[in-house]
């Protein structure tokens, strides 16, 4: 795909890589109102450099997705958001369907745990579970080589699972408890 081409290549562009982009800004923590100018910057960047996009069509969204990526840090360092509460980033995120596969209570936990992570391995993880992007993608994205980002992956994955594991058992409630205190009611 030459994207530079003409406006129709850009459209047909814009049009598969708007949403997924919109959505990557959201969960970065652009503010509800700006989203949408959020997203208009990062593809107006894109018609600027269009001719400086990569070619290949697998290699596009990773490309606007760094785009993306420095819009949103540039919303960060204005609003200093990340760093005065970190865990209030993810409340009230929807992934929409995927609300009926898991469940409230684990989806709370999930983003909970996100919460707690740094910066950089949230968007590791997000970027490669959430947005479905293979390795090379994720490092074309923030900019690492592959093993960095393979090494720094795996390291995001173990301290997630550890917080997972932590914040879960902190939750487990002992139901054993209920029918003999209400035996010793009676």
């Amino acid at each position: 795909m030459n994207v530079g081409a003409d406006d129709s290549e850009f459209n047909a562009m814009y049009r598969e890589h708007n949403r997924p982009v919109y959505r990557y800004l959201i969960r970065r923590g652009v503010e509800a109102a700006s989203v949408d100018d959020a997203c208009a910057e990062v593809f107006l960047v894109a018609w600027r450099r269009r001719h400086d996009m990569p070619t290949q069509t697998a290699k596009v969204r990773p490309w606007l997705l760094g785009v993306a990526r420095n819009v949103a840090f540039d919303d960060f360092r204005s609003m200093m958001r990340w760093e005065s509460h970190p865990a209030e980033q993810f409340e009230g995120v929807s992934r929409g369907a995927d609300d009926e596969v898991i469940g409230a209570e684990t989806e709370r936990l999930v983003w909970s745990c996100l919460g707690s992570l740094s910066e950089s391995d949230r968007e590791l993880l997000l970027l490669v579970a959430w947005d479905g992007l293979s390795l090379r993608q994720t490092a074309a994205v923030i900019g690492h080589s592959y093993t960095t980002t393979k090494v720094r992956l795996h390291r995001a994955r173990k301290r997630f699972e550890t917080e997972f594991c932590r914040q879960q058992q902190s939750q487990t409630i002992d139901l054993t408890m209920h029918p003999a205190t209400e035996a010793s009611t009676r």
